[in-house]
């Protein structure tokens, strides 16, 4: 009872600050120029949605840019590791030939630089003994090399006796890259 009479002795400017207490619930008077916000208007929501296609329109390209790379940079570490495999292989000769003579281990790419294979040939025969291995490469990397890119001798040097260079391209990237053997049967990769 005395906080209802201190609030009705409260001076009229002071009219919102006055508890009006009934049975049931407290009201607080509002004054009339008082606006309530309930959500957001539709140009604050337009703007929010706006930002945020644009920054999901980045990402997403940088996002792609990023799995090329990868693809292409895991591609041309494969390679590189295919290449000292097929001529570890031929140090081994895990396939001699019943005559005696030379066996030959082959790095060959399809027609379309979309795969290749270690294969194993006797006597330069047409067709392998054995296929040590096939990979096919991702979408968007392409050997610029096709057909036989390398062949090794029994003691891991290039039958060609030359330096050789295999090129692997990205088209979605615009890079290309070189694995070279040189003529002793060394293997240098570019940087990337």
């Amino acid at each position: 009872m005395r906080l209802i009479n201190y609030l009705d002795k409260l001076p009229v400017h002071n009219f919102h600050l006055k508890l009006y207490f009934t049975p049931l619930k407290m009201k607080i008077p509002i004054p009339l120029n008082y606006k309530r916000h309930k959500g957001f208007t539709l140009l604050e929501m337009m703007i929010a949605i706006g930002i945020i296609i644009l920054l999901a329109g980045i990402s997403v390209g940088s996002y792609r840019r990023y799995q090329w790379s990868i693809d292409y940079r895991s591609a041309l570490t494969e390679l590189d590791g295919d290449i000292k495999r097929a001529q570890q292989v031929a140090i081994t000769n895990p396939y001699p030939n019943p005559s005696g003579k030379p066996t030959t281990y082959r790095l060959e790419s399809t027609t379309t630089g979309k795969e290749y294979s270690i294969k194993v040939y006797h006597d330069n025969a047409a067709v392998p003994v054995a296929q040590i291995k096939t990979v096919k490469l991702p979408n968007s990397v392409l050997l610029a090399t096709t057909g036989t890119m390398i062949e090794f001798y029994q003691t891991g040097v290039p039958i060609s006796g030359m330096t050789t260079t295999i090129a692997l391209k990205s088209g979605n990237l615009n890079l290309i890259k070189n694995i070279t053997v040189t003529s002793v049967g060394g293997v240098v990769k570019d940087k990337f």
